[in-house]
């Protein structure tokens, strides 16, 4: 499954109730660079925002199919996609590409050679989470409902991004998650941007296992090599 385990408590005073029995509570300020509570969405952005998640989910292949699995309810699905959607900054667009920009000039040693444009791949402006985070490791932390029996669950967000809107090769059931993905169970995604309250889905460094046979290949050829 792509839930997590336990997400620790909050830095602060300020915390929501668990999500459920025995686990600790979150922290809403413990965000880095919380942006100011005016950039929270209102009620017509989030709907804009989760339109835009279901158009995604209908052109990513297989996405729907995840989705599905755990939420078969039409409201249910609204309800999950609002819910992410709610702590998402409206000026962030989580569904955004990496941007390719010129970040200067260098001159070659050839006095005489032309000075040359190099671009250099960036990210864009991270898009970061205003609700729950963990602790310990300051992930964006989201609760959801466990489908069928409806019980609290925390996940850590970009486990949800990559799991709704990620392209991923092969995947045939929530076993595959795990199977497929190179993440441990219970731990979040690390992050490109090296920022862990960012939910850039483009940010997230998720990447397929490489098969096992590959890798003890390539061991092989090493230890012939030494």
């Amino acid at each position: 499954m792509f839930f997590c385990g336990d997400v620790a408590e909050s830095e602060t005073g300020t915390s929501r109730p668990s999500a459920r029995r025995g686990q600790d509570s979150f922290d809403l300020r413990a965000a880095v660079q919380l942006p100011e509570l005016t950039n929270r969405r209102t009620q017509d952005d989030v709907r804009r925002l989760v339109y835009r998640f279901k158009q995604r989910i209908e052109d990513v292949p297989g996405a729907r199919e995840r989705l599905l699995h755990f939420w078969r309810d039409a409201d249910f699905q609204d309800s999950v996609l609002a819910t992410l959607a709610h702590d998402i900054p409206r000026d962030g667009d989580p569904l955004a590409g990496a941007q390719e920009k010129t970040s200067g000039e260098r001159e070659s040693r050839n006095p005489k050679s032309r000075r040359r444009k190099f671009q250099e791949r960036t990210y864009g402006d991270c898009v970061l989470w205003l609700g729950l985070v963990n602790k310990h490791n300051k992930y964006a932390a989201l609760e959801l409902k466990l489908p069928e029996t409806f019980d609290p669950w925390v996940t850590y967000v970009n486990r949800l991004m990559v799991y709704l809107f990620a392209e991923i090769p092969g995947y045939r059931g929530p076993d595959d998650f795990h199977r497929l993905l190179d993440v441990s169970m219970d731990e979040p995604f690390p992050m490109k941007c090296h920022n862990p309250v960012c939910v850039c889905l483009n940010h997230i460094d998720w990447r397929l296992r490489r098969p096992k046979e590959s890798a003890d290949s390539e061991g092989d050829e090493t230890d012939g090599d030494e």
